[in-house]
Formats: structure tokens, sequence, C-alpha cells
């Protein structure tokens, strides 16, 4: 039986796991030695094209992580929204030397993210009463 998907937003969400399916997984070892790469320097387009890459590759984390918050107050579109959010700033903000054990800091500050928004919706939802 196939579920029928009527909302935009389950669209959208449904275009981006496919998408998602989509892309080539690389060793995690490999993932280390390219932000490596990142933060040591280099041209502005190699950087670019390394940061792309590391976040490429952590999208499949997002939706883990996202998934385990299910039914705690966001939809999972909303939840990968903020899970996307701390992956691309966990990326930004790599400094040298923090590269050894990459993956589980993004994890970190993907479910970080994720539970800031929880929270963030939760306080609003108790100042206006509900």
């Amino acid at each position: 039986m196939k579920v029928k998907i009527d909302d935009l937003e389950d669209m959208k969400l449904k275009d981006y796991l496919l998408v998602i399916h989509g892309i080539k997984q690389i060793p995690v070892y490999k993932v280390e030695e390219t932000a490596a790469k990142y933060v040591s320097g280099g041209k502005k387009a190699d950087r670019e094209e390394l940061r792309m890459v590391i976040i490429e590759q952590n999208l499949k984390q997002v939706i883990s992580v996202a998934a385990r918050y299910r039914g705690a107050g966001l939809s999972f579109a909303s939840l990968i929204r903020a899970g996307n959010k701390g992956l691309i700033d966990a990326v930004m903000n790599l400094k040298e030397g923090e590269t050894e054990n990459i993956c589980a800091y993004i994890v970190w500050c993907i479910e970080g993210a994720i539970i800031d928004a929880l929270v963030k919706v939760k306080k609003t939802s108790q100042k206006k009463g509900w």
C-alpha cells in the first residue's frame, strides 16, 4: 500500500530524501582527511568545494538524528531544517586540530541545533499559553 502525499511540505521532504539517498558515501577517514584539507586553508574555491563535500557526506546523519526527535513538538521537516543548520554551523566553525573524530563533533552539533529548536518552540508555546 502506498501512502498518498498531499501536503506540499511532505512532497518537498520526499524529494529531499530521494536526493540524499543518491549521494555516494565515502569512508569516515576520507571525511576526516577532507576536513583537514578544509581547515588548513588554500584557495577559496577549493575550500568551498571541500566544505560542500563535508556537508553532503553528513546529510544522512541529520536525518538519523532528526528521526530520534520525531513527535517532540516539531514536524520532521522542521527537525531536518534545524539539523542542517547545525551541520552547516559545525563545518563553518571548524578550526585546525578539530578534524580528528569530526563525525562525532558534527553529530553533536546537529543534535544541539535540533534540541535548541525544540526548546525555542516549547518556550514560545508556553508564552502563548498553549
